[in-house]
């Protein structure tokens, strides 16, 4: 009996619902020139998301390899080159980014 009554109550209250709005309905239109902008910025920003957590992750291995490495030449060599090229691919992750900005702020 209680289950009729809240489903009741429930259908009285979704017949007053409002449409659901499509949060994504904004990017998928491309009118302007700044739609373009700022779904490319979007990408480029989750791209640079990605980029820096596989970069920690990276660094994390790269620790594991030089603490584990017990003094082996080898396994020292192939830690820190680890450590190097991911400095090196953050360098160049956030040298795009502001490139990116300094010729997207020169457009307009």
């Amino acid at each position: 009996m209680i289950n009729l009554f809240s489903l009741l109550n429930f259908a009285q209250y979704s017949l007053h619902a409002q449409a659901v709005q499509n949060p994504i309905h904004g990017y998928l239109r491309w009118n302007t020139m700044n739609d373009v902008y700022f779904f490319v910025g979007r990408v480029l920003d989750a791209g640079l998301l990605l980029g820096g957590v596989f970069a920690v992750a990276l660094m994390i291995y790269a620790g594991f390899l030089y603490v584990t490495s017990a003094g082996n030449p080898d396994a020292v060599t192939k830690a820190t080159g680890t450590i190097t090229y991911t400095l090196i691919g953050l360098a160049v992750m956030f040298a795009a980014k502001m490139v990116i900005l300094y010729i997207s702020g020169s457009l307009g």
